[in-house]
């Protein structure tokens, strides 16, 4: 080990945030300057050995933050419901983590957790964005993550092809006893013809989603779910119905300004002018008896002619058994760097998912009715 005066490499070495011969190169600049850091810390980062995150980190007395379990982090990504988003290193080579939510994993156990995220892994599933290996670490529960390519669900469904794709997603994992019920569109990637589930740690904690997004205040995502405390058999349904309104229409079917506010809007019924809204008014009935109890049923009142028996061709076995789609390798994640403080604390981002590369997506103008 090197002799190292300079209280910020003593840090960096002490943390092994950068290599021996680093150190060993940096400690000849560092002489005459201990009682002033910021040169050095200038220097570390313009030549790309730590991130401006890191250095402020270390400044500001966090450098134990830098490390977990046998990641190193080097910038935080975007905030999700789910989690929080960094950009990391697994052995020098780059990764990507989402660090879940603390207590979104104590309500469902640390356990319980890490037990469904590997089902999910392992869930041979080609309409879900395949999940990476879940870690326990720190008390943390930390998931490697991959951005999903793909586009935003486009407006517009004229030949049902997005609903029967839609459906086939959550037939597949209602079998595999993940039903769908929290799903909100910016959720979905349209990927090469076919639909994607970008998000599937949110599986794990559907039951835990309604009064976690409360807490957070996520309306917008709440507008998509069932009003039901606790998930029936006929919630899927009704979030299926409310994203395939979303698609026709381009926004949620209620809308408000609190959780109270949006419990009683969808009390209410939507106004249906043809047999695709009667079919949506019903799958998003507040009582869920009053709903469609089945993929099929809901499918067949949408077309409007239940004769017509090859609307839904229940997915086979080999089908699910097919190869999942393979993303190819997306532009590395690079968070913008905002000017600090030494003694700031980082500055907190709640966006969009970091996995999905953001895209405006068009709302549909509303039919004008005929006079």
């Amino acid at each position: 080990m090197s002799n190292v005066t300079s209280p910020l490499l003593r840090v960096i070495q002490e943390n092994q945030l950068l290599e021996q011969q680093q150190i060993q190169e940096l400690t000849q600049t560092a002489e005459g300057s201990q009682s002033d850091p910021m040169p050095l810390a200038k220097l570390i980062e313009s030549r790309g050995w730590l991130t401006r995150f890191q250095i402020n980190q270390i400044l500001s007395g966090r450098s134990q933050t830098l490390t977990l379990g046998v990641f190193k982090l080097l910038n935080p990504g975007e905030e999700t419901w789910t989690g929080r988003l960094f950009e990391a290193s697994l052995d020098g080579v780059p990764t990507r983590l989402k660090i879940l939510d603390s207590d979104l994993v104590e309500k469902l156990t640390t356990s319980e957790a890490l037990k469904q995220l590997e089902s999910l892994r392992q869930l041979s599933e080609p309409r879900l964005h395949p999940l990476g290996e879940a870690h326990h670490s720190e008390g943390k529960v930390v998931l490697q993550v991959t951005r999903a390519n793909g586009d935003p669900l486009p407006t517009g469904d004229e030949d049902r092809k997005l609903l029967k794709d839609l459906v086939r997603l959550y037939d597949g994992l209602h079998k595999a006893k993940f039903p769908l019920c929290i799903a909100h569109p910016d959720d979905f990637r349209w990927n090469e013809g076919r639909i994607v589930f970008v998000h599937a740690e949110s599986l794990c904690f559907s039951e835990q989603a309604r009064e976690h997004l409360t807490r957070l205040g996520e309306l917008e995502r709440l507008a998509f779910f069932p009003p039901e405390d606790r998930f029936v058999e006929s919630s899927m349904i009704y979030n299926l119905a409310a994203i395939y309104y979303f698609i026709l229409n381009g926004a949620a079917p209620f809308e408000a300004s609190s959780p109270l506010m949006l419990l009683e809007k969808q009390k209410q019924s939507i106004k249906a002018t043809d047999v695709v809204g009667e079919a949506l008014a019903k799958a998003l009935s507040f009582d869920p008896t009053q709903r469609f109890q089945t993929l099929q049923a809901f499918l067949t009142a949408i077309e409007g002619n239940p004769s017509n028996a090859d609307l839904y061709i229940p997915p086979t076995k080999s089908e699910f058994e097919e190869e999942p789609i393979v993303l190819e390798p997306a532009e590395p994640f690079v968070a913008e760097l905002v000017e600090e403080s030494p003694g700031a604390e980082p500055r907190p981002t709640r966006t969009a998912p970091v996995e999905v590369e953001p895209q405006e997506r068009p709302r549909r103008k509303p039919k004008e009715k005929k006079s």
